[in-house]
């Protein structure tokens, strides 16, 4: 079993939402989707998680893709006036489950 975890910050200077969504092994339809609405001026975060089952010792490709939910800027970096080394960074936190058999 594998899980996955991406918390995507973000800072507006208007009312919107920031959209991210999780695609694995070059799918074409988004694994999962989250939103969350953005208050002018507040950090918030985008969270996803997604278990799958690994189907062997092949690789997982994970790819996030992060926009606003509706028109206007997101900042994930930053704010308006450039870098801010005060932001949350966004984070891909991958964990495998091993199974335990007796």
């Amino acid at each position: 079993m594998v899980r996955v975890k991406v918390v995507v910050p973000a800072w507006t200077n208007r009312p919107t939402s920031i959209v991210a969504a999780l695609f694995i092994n070059q799918s074409v339809v988004a694994s999962k989707v989250a939103s969350q609405e953005l208050a002018p001026g507040e950090i918030g975060e985008a969270v996803l998680e997604f278990e799958m089952v690994a189907a062997g010792t092949e690789p997982i490709i994970t790819n996030v893709t992060v926009g606003p939910g509706r028109p206007g800027a997101i900042y994930l970096n930053s704010n308006e006036n450039g870098p801010d080394p005060d932001m949350p960074k966004p984070t891909l936190t991958i964990e495998e489950y091993r199974p335990f058999w007796r």
